[in-house]
């Protein structure tokens, strides 16, 4: 019987394996393919500067390379954008990680702008993408979250359920693509980035007010801490957190780029509740991260006036925003 059970394991295995090479000779597209940007970098000149921005929708559908690319086009600054919907944590950082381990040593990359965005283990669920796109250690990591913040022992199982799980999906994810292939937008003549639809005058109905609220409260801290005298913030001992910032690949990433003279800088988008983080990204960075729509008096991520939706940017928004982006990467190669 446990003969017949590993034979079907090896067997098991051996049939992924010849898929996973079959889905590769037969190049299934994807929304998150990286294949894009490193044909764009390849084919720079010497005298451009290559930047690329890794983040979730907030990074996708606000920030316009080739706006970007008009404001830079005095230094050379070239942009692209990788920033995907719903990506976040572990998965942003897998993802950051896995494209810079293909890009060649004498590529024009030279800086990678990474949100900062924390994972929260009690709401994590595996999808056929972040399974696909995270490493073995993520998951496990990921599936020992809320052991690690939880006294319950049931949770010790949950955690097993959860490894298993997206292990197996992993494995499979490549043959799901090929199986259920998509037919997402294709972003290479906006390198990347999601074009918006036209919107006029959005109003944010009841329910978009009351997301929009928690976003508000959000940006008045991150307004509070920007004057204030003393910008080292302390979490409370009592503060109890669903999330949590994965420092040691954000660590991993900075010294992959230390070692090919890429820099590295972090994005903040201030709705977000994570000035906690802002001190220990600097440390591991070595450099001031950049946050994002607070350049003057006006709030474009939690003003209507600037936005089409609960979340993002309207046309209007995202030329200001993605201005203020290419002013700190010019003033930054002065």
């Amino acid at each position: 019987m446990l003969k017949r059970i590993l034979i079907g394991i090896l067997g098991f295995c051996v049939w992924i394996s010849l898929l996973q090479g079959i889905i590769q000779k037969q190049a299934v597209h994807q929304e998150h393919e990286t294949h894009s940007a490193r044909a764009w970098l390849d084919t720079l000149s010497s005298d451009k500067t290559a930047h690329v921005l890794f983040g979730s929708s907030n990074v996708a559908y606000s920030l316009d390379c080739n706006q970007l690319d008009s404001h830079c086009s005095e230094k050379d600054l070239t942009w692209y954008n990788l920033g995907q919907r719903g990506m976040r944590g572990y998965e942003l950082m897998d993802f950051t990680m896995g494209f810079l381990t293909k890009i060649q040593p004498n590529s024009a990359l030279k800086t990678v702008y990474i949100e900062a965005s924390q994972e929260d283990w009690s709401i994590h669920q595996w999808n056929w993408r972040n399974a696909e796109i995270l490493s073995v250690a993520s998951i496990t990591e990921m599936s020992l979250l809320p052991v690690a913040e939880s006294e319950q022992k049931w949770k010790h199982w949950n955690a097993l359920e959860s490894m298993c799980q997206g292990m197996m999906m992993k494995y499979v994810a490549p043959v799901h693509a090929l199986l259920y292939p998509s037919s997402p937008p294709s972003r290479r003549a906006t390198k990347g980035f999601y074009v918006p639809p036209t919107v006029r005058n959005w109003i944010p109905n009841e329910n978009e007010q009351r997301a929009m609220a928690a976003m508000k409260e959000n940006q008045s801290k991150w307004d509070s801490w920007l004057v204030s005298e003393d910008k080292l913030l302390r979490l409370e001992e009592n503060t109890v957190r669903n999330d949590t910032y994965p420092f040691n690949r954000l660590e991993s990433i900075v010294e992959h780029c230390r070692q090919r003279n890429i820099e590295v800088r972090v994005l903040f988008i201030p709705t977000a509740d994570n000035i906690h983080l802002y001190d220990s990204i600097a440390s591991i960075t070595g450099n001031e991260p950049i946050i994002l729509g607070v350049s003057d008096d006006v709030r474009p991520f939690v003003t209507p006036e600037w936005m089409r939706d609960s979340r993002h940017l309207n046309a209007n928004g995202i030329e200001r925003v993605s201005a203020e982006l290419g002013a700190v990467a010019c003033q930054t190669y002065n």
